[in-house]
């Protein structure tokens, strides 16, 4: 951040200093603490409690005066991984100022991926002839199903028969009150062929391949697979 020779001390009212600062704040200190507020920082060494010498970052020659003028400012969403910050005095730098060194733990979220593993079939017990013969009484009982199915639908479609010859039967007028001819373009909204396009239709399956079996359903019902 710069040479700020900047003095937060520990009377500062923000969240972004904590109480166990050392000394007092001057005008650059001000500033500094106005610049963490602003950009969502936080100043660490004055968040954790520690012996005034662990505490100031620099000395003056010959050891008469001491202040806190370094810092390590991180964002403060990371604030709770930092488990210890101070100065440490012992480091041979060749400097007047001392290092602030800082320990966090970090926790990285891991990504999950959603498994994409599909259940495989052992085509290979296919060969075997009971299972064959299991096989073929399972779809034999499915044909009859659809067959039963295929019947019920042509009964209903026959039922409604009567209903549309009673229709038909009925003396149709216009808004005038006139008479209208069976077979007329006045009565197509209700014609014998609208009547019986969409009963053909009611009656018919909605997906063409409903009554197709593929392998792997041949496979599910009798129960034959291995997920690996």
């Amino acid at each position: 951040m710069g040479d700020f020779n900047a003095k937060v001390g520990n009377t500062a009212m923000s969240k972004s200093i904590g109480r166990y600062g050392l000394g007092t704040s001057n005008e650059r200190g001000e500033r500094m603490i106005q610049f963490c507020e602003q950009h969502d920082m936080s100043v660490k060494i004055t968040h954790f409690k520690q012996p005034k010498r662990r505490l100031y970052t620099w000395k003056s020659p010959g050891d008469v005066t001491r202040n806190q003028i370094d810092y390590l400012a991180i964002n403060s969403r990371f604030k709770n991984a930092v488990s210890k910050c101070k100065t440490y005095l012992g480091a041979d730098i060749g400097s007047d100022h001392a290092p602030v060194i800082m320990k966090t733990n970090i926790k990285l979220k891991i990504p999950t991926r959603k498994s994409t593993k599909v259940a495989k079939y052992e085509v290979s017990q296919l060969k075997n002839e009971e299972l064959q013969k299991k096989i073929i009484f399972m779809l034999s009982r499915m044909s009859q199903k659809i067959e039963r199915e295929i019947s019920d639908r042509q009964t209903g479609f026959r039922k409604n028969s009567g209903t549309r010859e009673a229709i038909f039967s009925l003396k149709v007028t216009d808004n005038r009150g006139w008479k209208v001819r069976p077979g007329s373009e006045q009565e197509n909204w209700h014609g014998e062929k609208y009547f019986f396009e969409n009963e053909q239709t009611a009656y018919q399956p909605q997906n063409k391949f409903c009554n197709q079996i593929t392998p792997y359903q041949m496979l599910r019902m009798v129960g034959i697979f291995v997920r690996l």
